[in-house]
């Protein structure tokens, strides 16, 4: 993702999002599993997919800005983050943002089995309420792929008092809580100790069956 949606974010211009995007077509190239952008706009989702990426991470949950057309034209997978406050019950919330999308997703035509549901962890909910959306994510599965971004988030530093550079063995425990609880995707910054973590668990529960 070019555009952060850190809270206090700065927005850019679509211009410069696509401009510090430029090297996606060799990234493609090189790369050996799928790539992901993160964007809310259509022109930069389409530059994206005319770019060869293969899934598009939409943090409005395709509500506006047409980026279902352009995953639907392509043929996309797509991240859809509950975004919206539609409930003063952080997890009916949640439910009810997903059930919006995938309404969305159906209207447009997109294939069911591209689409992935992310919780929003950090938008829009009090720390508390991320714990909760994380202590209770397997009331959120349904027939879709949930996928878990809590790496380095300010409820860790909030429950642990810890900034943000520190937070890599908690962030690893997040996500193997996650995938003990019916996470399929966890998205995180210090990929080799946490998918290290995340295989760990995948071996023990071959051996829990």
């Amino acid at each position: 993702g070019a555009q952060s949606t850190r809270p206090g974010y700065t927005e850019i211009s679509i211009e410069e999002e696509i401009d510090r995007l430029r090297f996606l077509p060799e990234l493609v190239k090189m790369s050996t599993v799928p790539v992901s952008v993160d964007t809310y706009r259509e022109e930069v989702a389409e530059f994206a997919a005319e770019s060869g990426v293969h899934i598009l991470n939409d943090i409005h949950g395709l509500h506006g800005n047409r980026i279902a057309e352009v995953a639907k034209k392509f043929d996309l997978s797509v991240i859809c983050m509950a975004y919206r406050r539609l409930s003063e019950n952080v997890l009916e919330s949640i439910k009810k943002s997903f059930a919006g999308t995938l309404k969305i997703a159906d209207e447009v035509g997109i294939d069911r089995n591209k689409v992935i549901f992310d919780p929003g962890i950090g938008f829009g909910k009090t720390a508390d309420e991320d714990m909760i959306s994380i202590a209770r994510i397997d009331e959120l599965k349904n027939d879709f792929p949930i996928l878990l971004g809590a790496s380095r988030k300010s409820f860790i530093g909030k429950k642990l008092n810890l900034d943000v550079s520190n937070r890599v063995d908690a962030t690893g425990a997040v996500c193997v809580y996650g995938i003990l609880h019916g996470v399929e995707i966890v998205r995180v910054h210090d990929v080799l100790e946490v998918s290290r973590m995340c295989r760990m668990v995948d071996e023990l529960l071959k051996f829990a069956r």
